[in-house]
């Protein structure tokens, strides 16, 4: 099973657009990022990132989903590599 990091995408100014990583709050929120847009980047294997959109709560939803191995929207079925329901 893939863990995921909660990245953003920013305009830095000069016609680049790097991924920064999210930091959290001590209460485990994201901090928004003015203009992100942000993105799922998992760890090992195949690290092309997941683009999630502009909206900082639908981002930590899908970083809660994915690390809980439930499909967004369709809970009922179980991603590849996971073996059982919480």
């Amino acid at each position: 099973m893939a863990h995921y990091t909660l990245v953003a995408r920013i305009d830095a100014g000069d016609g680049k657009f790097p991924f920064v990583s999210v930091q959290f709050s001590k209460s485990h929120r994201p901090i928004s990022i003015e203009g992100a847009t942000y993105y799922l980047r998992p760890s090992g294997g195949k690290r092309t990132p997941i683009r999630i959109g502009k909206d900082l709560t639908a981002a930590h939803s899908a970083l809660l989903n994915k690390e809980d191995c439930k499909t967004p929207g369709n809970i009922g079925m179980l991603p590849e590599g996971c073996t059982s329901i919480s």
